[in-house]
């Protein structure tokens, strides 16, 4: 007689007998060529050697400047013919990254000043607190300044960055108002000249990231200095945990992220095996090691790569990663309601209510009104069935 089991039982065995995974890497990565490869690992202590064919540079100049990889290029190329066009190209990107970084450093230091005074914990994460970890600060270009602050000061941090002038960009206004803390992990902030700032209050991509804790990030960050500023700049460990998690976000806005993988690359050698796996498992991403390791390896070798998972990779989370488009092409990856993969069935539920029905300032500014709305949803969700990529490129454009 055959014994029926619980719904329950019956999840546990599947999820189970499906625990052991093949992890490969994101597609996107076998797409780029041997001198964006050799930029990518660039003075990372596991560099690639010179492409044999020497025209790689100027034929990949555009994924380069595309990539911002121009500052590390020129490095990456000195032994290499490039002719002098392609190289005042790369020259010339150079150059007005390093000014906007001069740009966002001297006018975000009165944001950062403001925060100490107000007694608003904070920790700098992403570019400032990265490029100290590269060898050449300067080849790691940022457009702003992320930082984090515990969901309890969210709102001092805003109230204080408003009476700066920081505000919302109209354009990347959200349906609800309530969107940024309930189903967003952050704002982007824009300044006066050029002065941006993202004020995070979770880890993208949220479900997967929420043990990552901001406050634990706060207390383990190291003292430094931005613009003559004293800041708390997150920890190499925390730094790579944020930007193997950026390369997930930025896989769904159709992004390979490329800045993020040489940063991954940089802390992944910094911290060595033992202490790269401590790190992954305090934030309970232990499943997720091995889908960075095997990246790593094709970023270095541009082989695909594949081996099967040490550690039991839950059923869930190997379905959100796909859905999200780390193994290519999704549906869900293509339509706008996709964001909601990134966070629990509850707030999920709130984004997709919230989206179906946004508020009437929402409908108006964006639409002129709910039918004409809701009748470009109705479009987005055809084409997005029939393969067209309608990703919001306006949530999270931050590096």
């Amino acid at each position: 007689m055959t014994q029926l089991r619980s719904p329950r039982a019956v999840l546990r065995r599947a999820n189970a007998s499906l625990g052991s995974a093949t992890v490969t890497a994101p597609p996107s990565l076998l797409a780029i060529g041997p001198a964006v490869r050799r930029c990518v690992t660039f003075g990372t202590g596991a560099e690639t050697l010179l492409p044999a064919d020497s025209t790689a540079w100027e034929t990949e100049l555009p994924d380069l400047l595309g990539a911002r990889l121009g500052p590390v290029a020129l490095s990456a190329s000195a032994r290499a013919y490039l002719p002098a066009r392609s190289r005042a190209a790369l020259v010339l990107q150079a150059k007005a990254l390093v000014a906007q970084v001069m740009t966002v450093e001297a006018y975000g230091t009165m944001a950062l000043q403001a925060l100490n005074e107000r007694g608003v914990p904070y920790a700098v994460i992403k570019g400032p607190a990265v490029a100290r970890f590269h060898q050449d600060p300067t080849t790691r270009p940022y457009e702003d300044i992320d930082l984090v602050v515990a969901p309890t000061m969210f709102r001092a941090a805003m109230e204080t960055l408003n009476e700066l002038g920081y505000e919302v960009n109209g354009d990347k206004r959200q349906p609800w108002d309530w969107f940024d803390r309930e189903c967003l992990e952050g704002v982007n902030l824009r300044g006066r000249f050029g002065a941006n700032l993202d004020v995070h209050h979770h880890i993208a991509p949220w479900s997967i990231g929420k043990r990552l804790d901001v406050r634990g990030i706060i207390e383990r960050a190291e003292r430094g200095f931005i613009g003559g500023v004293a800041v708390r700049l997150a920890s190499a460990g925390d730094c790579l945990l944020v930007a193997s998690l950026h390369v997930v976000n930025d896989l769904w806005k159709g992004d390979p992220s490329l800045i993020s993988w040489r940063d991954i690359t940089i802390l992944s050698q910094l911290l060595g095996p033992e202490e790269m796996s401590e790190v992954f498992e305090r934030a309970d991403l232990k499943w997720f090691e091995p889908y960075i390791r095997v990246a790593l390896g094709t970023v270095k070798t541009g082989s695909r790569l594949s081996e099967s998972a040490s550690v039991k990779v839950p059923l869930h989370r190997r379905l959100q990663l796909h859905l999200l488009g780390w193994d290519g092409d999704s549906l869900p990856a293509r339509h706008p309601a996709g964001w909601a993969l990134r966070l629990s069935p509850l707030r999920a539920t709130l984004f997709l209510v919230g989206s179906a029905v946004p508020s009437p300032w929402y409908a108006r500014r964006k639409h002129n009104g709910y039918l004409a709305y809701w009748r470009e949803s109705l479009r987005t969700l055809k084409s997005a069935v029939r393969g067209t990529d309608f990703r919001k490129h306006d949530l999270h454009d931050s590096k």
